[in-house]
């Protein structure tokens, strides 16, 4: 099931629980101010992450200013204990399955939570309205 990590109630987040509802994609939210990640939890994401902290850590959040880190210098256990401390630092929201993760929204990315069964079902009902509304096949 697709875990949805946020820490704010953010127009963004508001969009992918939208955007997951009308795609009927089961998923379960945890707010982590309330619950926070423990390290397994950040290893696992931190291992997902195919951009680094790019992909996870938002370095213009007001936290990450005050904090005055340089991500480039610390070891891989160094990062996953800035996050264990310092949670707000993470992009919001965090979508996660199985192998896949996605930071922030974006709903054409997002496409990769959707079942490959259920891609190939509307990839086949958009190509025959396609071809139904070309004048050339019909």
């Amino acid at each position: 099931m697709l875990k949805f990590y946020y820490n704010a109630n953010t127009p963004s987040k508001r969009k992918a629980l939208k955007w997951l509802d009308d795609n009927e994609i089961q998923y379960e939210t945890r707010n982590i101010n309330f619950k926070p990640l423990d390290e397994e939890e950040i290893t696992h994401i931190m291992h997902l992450s195919e951009e680094g902290t790019d992909q996870i850590i938002s370095k213009r959040s007001k936290i990450m200013q005050n904090l005055h880190v340089a991500l480039s210098k610390l070891s891989f256990n160094g990062v996953v204990k800035l996050i264990k401390e310092n949670q707000g630092i993470l992009k919001s929201p965090i979508l996660m399955e199985n192998d896949k993760l996605m930071s922030g929204f974006d709903s054409e990315q997002a496409r990769m939570f959707i079942p490959p069964k259920k891609r190939r079902l509307e990839m086949r009902n958009l190509l025959s309205l396609l071809i139904k509304n070309d004048p050339l096949l019909n």
